[in-house]
């Protein structure tokens, strides 16, 4: 009987061993994903062969910036792409189409050299 006592104790304990062994196991893996979550959002500093990687708040602001200089830009093209006071260049393509259409009542007379 005290040997089967000492199997059934043995068997627990290998037991026991083996599912703290698995869940330090899962532990392990949650803090190492954890801890690439942290790099991902602090960034990295460069060390010897790798360059450094910019945290998440950083690369945000970059795409801000960069999001804002591009709205910019399009605003530049948009207004050159309405007819104003005749300095956009949709006004010059008009004044071009007109001098070219000969049907076009502004159309200039045709030299006769």
């Amino acid at each position: 009987m005290d040997i089967a006592l000492i199997c059934a104790g043995t068997i627990a304990a290998l037991g026991a061993i083996t599912a703290l062994t698995k869940a330090i196991a899962r532990l392990l893996r949650l803090l190492r994903k954890l801890g690439h979550l942290a790099d991902d959002l602090f960034g990295e500093p460069a060390r010897d062969g790798v360059p450094a990687r910019p945290g998440v708040m950083h690369r945000l602001h970059d795409i801000e910036t960069n999001a804002r200089d591009i709205a910019h830009r399009l605003d530049a093209i948009e207004a050159e792409l309405r007819p104003n006071s005749g300095a956009s260049l949709r006004d010059a393509v008009d004044r071009v189409e007109h001098h070219l259409d000969p049907t076009h009542p502004q159309h200039p007379p045709e030299r006769n050299t």
